[in-house]
């Protein structure tokens, strides 16, 4: 998904929410002819209510109940998110379950993904059988620090190591990598059903035109499962954040 593809729609029947203060500003976006529907909105995290998730008539897990203001925060921000986008194609979704690895569970024919950060969340959802592997990840830019302290976790091949090394924002192309593997892993998991894969399943190439090419190894059992080789990853900046969606 192109952000120059992304066409606004109005979120005016979204709007009354706003009236709480925990949602600040909302942001749909469709891509034209295609059923696909990205939204995002933006929230107050000092705000936050725990009555907030009747109010919205979304459901509070208990193990969600049980986690820290920020986590139901986001959670809540998310969820609401997804159902407002999948709303805005006409699916009036009540519950989004979640699998054994707390993974949402989308029904048939739905494909999403849902990210988040301390102050926005944004959901893309596609109800098209050619767009689905939906993938998305927004990221604020990774310090130097961290980057050294998780690189042996993140980039394992020459051509990763190359792009950091060449690009004169090394933190911002560490960033985008990460990302964008975060963001590939979320397109196949509906599909491999398993968090054992790893970040060195997928080799990042090259960067050129706000994309990422990765090439996607996964192991004999799980690639027959899905019909992926040669991934290009989209990313734009957004405010003080990368945001990246899976193409």
């Amino acid at each position: 998904m192109h952000q120059q593809n992304l066409i606004p729609l109005p979120t005016t029947n979204f709007e009354a929410t706003l009236k709480f203060n925990f949602f600040v500003r909302f942001e749909l976006f469709k891509i034209k002819n295609k059923k696909v529907r990205l939204f995002i909105c933006h929230y107050n995290l000092k705000s936050y209510s725990p009555i907030f998730f009747s109010i919205f008539g979304i459901e509070l897990p208990s193990h969600i109940s049980r986690s820290s203001i920020k986590r139901q925060s986001e959670y809540l921000a998310g969820r609401f998110a997804a159902y407002t986008a999948l709303k805005s194609l006409g699916e009036n979704l009540k519950t989004l379950n979640v699998d054994e690895n707390f993974a949402p569970r989308w029904e048939k024919g739905i494909h999403g993904s849902i990210s988040h950060n301390n102050t926005i969340a944004l959901c893309v959802i596609s109800l098209e059988p050619e767009h689905k592997y939906v993938g998305v990840d927004i990221e604020e830019i990774i310090t130097t620090d961290v980057c050294q302290e998780i690189k042996n976790k993140i980039i394992f091949y020459k051509t990763e190591y190359k792009i950091v090394k060449e690009s004169t924002q090394p933190e911002k192309a560490f960033t985008i990598i990460f990302s964008s593997k975060e963001s590939l892993f979320k397109a196949i998991y509906p599909y491999i059903q398993t968090k054992k894969i790893g970040f060195e399943t997928s080799n990042a190439k090259k960067i050129e035109d706000n994309c990422l090419h990765l090439e996607l190894n996964l192991p004999q059992s799980k690639s027959n499962l899905i019909h992926l080789n040669s991934i290009r990853s989209h990313y734009w900046k957004y405010g003080n954040n990368v945001s990246i969606n899976l193409k």
